[in-house]
C-alpha cells in the first residue's frame, strides 16, 4: 500500500500505515506530504522495529514545512 501511495499519492484521501516494515526510501516522505496520514505502530512488537514507521513519518513531515508534526507515542 505504502509503494502505491508514493507512486499515486493523487488518488487517494489519505493513508493508514500500519507496522511499517522496512526504512522508507529517501523521497518517499515528499510523495505523500499533502496526504493526511495516521501511522500505527505496536512499540512492544519484536519483530518490527518502530523505528522504520517513525522514519516514515519523520520524511512526511520534514518534507513540508506547513506540516502537522503531531506524533503521540
Amino acid at each position: 500500500m505504502l509503494n502505491h501511495a508514493t507512486q499515486y499519492p493523487g488518488y487517494l484521501a489519505g493513508i493508514m500505515p500500519i507496522e511499517v516494515a522496512t526504512n522508507p526510501k529517501t523521497g518517499n516522505g515528499a510523495a505523500i506530504r499533502d496526504l493526511p496520514m495516521w501511522a500505527a505502530h505496536c512499540f512492544s512488537d519484536p519483530d518490527i522495529a518502530r523505528t522504520s514507521s517513525i522514519a516514515l513519518v519523520d520524511q512526511a513531515t520534514q518534507a513540508d514545512v506547513g506540516a502537522s508534526d503531531v506524533m503521540a507515542t
